[in-house]
């Protein structure tokens, strides 16, 4: 490979919890346990709720019923295959409990593309993943070494780029070669739209994305896969950067602790509409005209393109157009009053849940950052509840002929106070039978036997 990375062998997350075993060891299927395959490594590291398990021929038959008899009775879902099936259950027996897959195969039943530390077994007496000594070096070095097929297809070829992300891998010399020399872009150009969906999405679920979109660009097919990231490749915001543009793009991607896609692609695309064109100098400092919306729009025409739903896109595109409003401090309160009108709770609570999964702009604030606790203040004090929100208003008071006055401040100032300590729904009826109650006591109103 053409780059390198510090790669760490013992990540905790290579192996199978404790917790995950001790449960397991409880269960009328607790001899799974001495069963877990390596191709269980990529959704471990991804920190993904799933285990493949490859077990002996003689205990199959006996395995499946066990689980079709579990069914009747617990929580569980079953899917049969011709010669695996899949488990989907909810684990640990305190909350909160967890969704996990369970794959379950034949001896030698593989994927279509098999690599080195597939064929691993993980010893759960050694907390150990053991095979043969090439298979354990490539496991403790981060290497991807491919098995089968020889004669690769591009769905081969993604699928190897896919797991580099999943794993945080790199691709072994002599199998990077292999790749190279069959890649075509005729057979990348007919490869459907859901398929490099589904592998767009596991690139951003992965555990470090910055890896596939590096091999990608290494071998060859950024440009056909993503040519937006490829484009960007050599622009500096500023000279004195250390990475360019194309690097702070998939590395923050990476700085994105929440696997969300909709978090994953904010933090991949958010910075892509920043180039020469929309570049100009003011005051001797690099100032990028509307970077937000051409992000945002860039973003949309690409999740377009892959056919992602509108949802996610509607999403990503809020995100990224709309970033300057949690990430600069020199915004007016003029400004974020405007900008808080326009948005709901579920739209601060999604701007707040980005902010606290990005790992690089979170480490140094605690608990938010300049930005974000100014925008907070002029949100709590703009949607706190005033008079005017109330249902119940002063002309009201007024058809209960009271003449205009003080009172009708102070009668709606004590509603309010009472709305904001949920003593009384803010309801027009509600409210009016209070308003009478209180207008009686205070000798404005006759009081009615």
């Amino acid at each position: 490979m053409l780059y390198t990375k510090p790669f760490i062998a013992n990540q905790k997350n290579y192996y199978v919890s404790k917790r995950l075993l001790d449960w397991l060891s409880k269960q009328p299927f607790h001899f799974l346990k001495n069963y877990i395959s390596g191709q269980s490594l990529k959704y471990l590291r991804s920190q993904q709720p799933v285990l493949v398990f490859s077990i002996p021929e003689n205990q199959y038959n006996q395995t499946l019923s066990l689980f079709q008899n579990l069914s009747l009775k617990q929580n569980l879902r079953l899917h049969q295959y011709k010669n695996a099936f899949k488990v989907i259950l909810w684990i640990f027996e305190e909350e909160p409990k967890v969704e996990y897959h369970f794959l379950i195969q034949k001896p030698f039943i593989y994927p279509h593309v098999l690599i080195s530390i597939d064929r691993l077994r993980y010893n759960p007496y050694k907390e150990a993943w053991l095979g043969n000594p090439q298979d354990e070096r490539d496991l403790l070095f981060g290497k991807i070494r491919l098995i089968k097929p020889h004669e690769l297809n591009m769905m081969h070829i993604l699928t190897l780029v896919v797991y580099t992300s999943m794993l945080d891998f790199i691709i072994e010399k002599e199998t990077f070669e292999l790749l190279k020399s069959q890649i075509s872009e005729e057979e990348f150009r007919k490869l459907n739209t859901e398929f490099l969906r589904n592998q767009f999405l596991k690139i951003l679920t992965s555990a470090r994305p910055s890896v596939a979109f590096l091999s990608m660009d290494e071998l060859g097919i950024l440009d056909w896969f993503l040519p937006e990231l490829a484009q960007i490749k050599g622009f500096k915001k500023y000279q004195n950067y250390k990475n360019d543009l194309f690097f702070h793009c998939i590395y923050s991607c990476d700085y994105i602790s929440n696997p969300d896609p909709v978090f994953r692609l904010a933090g991949l695309l958010m910075n892509i509409g920043k180039s020469e064109s929309t570049k100009i100098q003011k005051e001797k400092k690099n100032v990028y005209l509307n970077e937000d919306s051409i992000s945002a729009a860039i973003a949309s025409q690409i999740l377009k393109r892959f056919q992602f739903p509108v949802d996610i896109s509607n999403k990503v595109h809020f995100l990224i157009k709309n970033h300057q409003y949690y990430t600069n401090i020199n915004l007016s309160e003029k400004s974020l009053r405007k900008f808080i009108k326009k948005i709901d709770e579920e739209k601060m609570n999604m701007i707040l849940q980005f902010f606290q999964s990005n790992k690089k702009a979170y480490a140094n604030h605690i608990p938010y950052s300049l930005p974000i606790r100014k925008l907070l203040a002029v949100y709590e004090k703009e949607k706190e509840l005033k008079i005017k929100d109330l249902e119940f208003k002063g002309e009201d008071i007024k058809l209960m002929g009271i003449s205009p006055g003080p009172i009708y401040g102070i009668t709606l100032k004590y509603l309010l106070e009472k709305v904001k300590k949920g003593e009384l729904e803010n309801k027009k009826e509600v409210l009016r039978k209070e308003a009478i109650s209180y207008l009686e006591k205070e000798g404005f109103l006759i009081k009615q036997e």
